[in-house]
């Protein structure tokens, strides 16, 4: 029968106590976990972290405010009209907006349950597919689990998902 052992144990990185576990008795564990979160409506979600992606949008709203604040001074000097000052502050205010709302998009997603859990039982439904191969299986669980727990001691899981 085939095992699995914890990451970092087997990495040699910050858990110092074996928790191997057969893949049958994950398997099992692991359908029966999702189930439950399915029935209850309860995830235990974390914010995908997409490292190449991270914004920092503190930034790019002081670059803007700085090229507002050449606008003006090249319009105080008397090196731009009144109407170029005036378009130039105008395109520098609606990309700030942009900004601004693009940050207020990006950070308060919110995750509909209903939704979340119809995905998880398409997903569930794949696991428990007696078809699907095991290469589909896993590549399911991976779209919606970042990492699972394993507590050996209490001989439970934690599921951690992705949104």
């Amino acid at each position: 029968e085939n095992y699995v052992q914890c990451h970092q144990y087997s990495k040699g990185r910050d858990c110092t106590v074996s928790h191997c576990i057969s893949i049958k008795k994950l398997d099992e564990i692991i359908i029966e976990a999702l189930q439950d979160c399915i029935r209850t409506c309860n995830f235990n979600i974390e914010q995908r972290e997409e490292h190449h992606d991270v914004i920092d949008y503190t930034a790019l709203i002081k670059r803007e405010q700085t090229k507002l604040e050449r606008a003006k001074e090249a319009y105080l000097a008397g090196i731009d009209t009144v109407e170029e000052y005036k378009a130039n502050k105008n395109a520098v205010t609606k990309a700030i907006a942009a900004i601004e709302k693009q940050r207020t998009e990006n950070t308060a997603k919110k995750v509909d349950l209903k939704e979340f859990s119809k995905k998880v039982e398409e997903v569930l439904q794949t696991v428990t597919s007696p078809t699907a191969t095991t290469q589909a299986k896993n590549e399911a669980l991976r779209s919606i689990l970042s990492r699972i727990t394993f507590h050996k001691p209490q001989n439970s899981f934690t599921l951690f998902f992705y949104t």
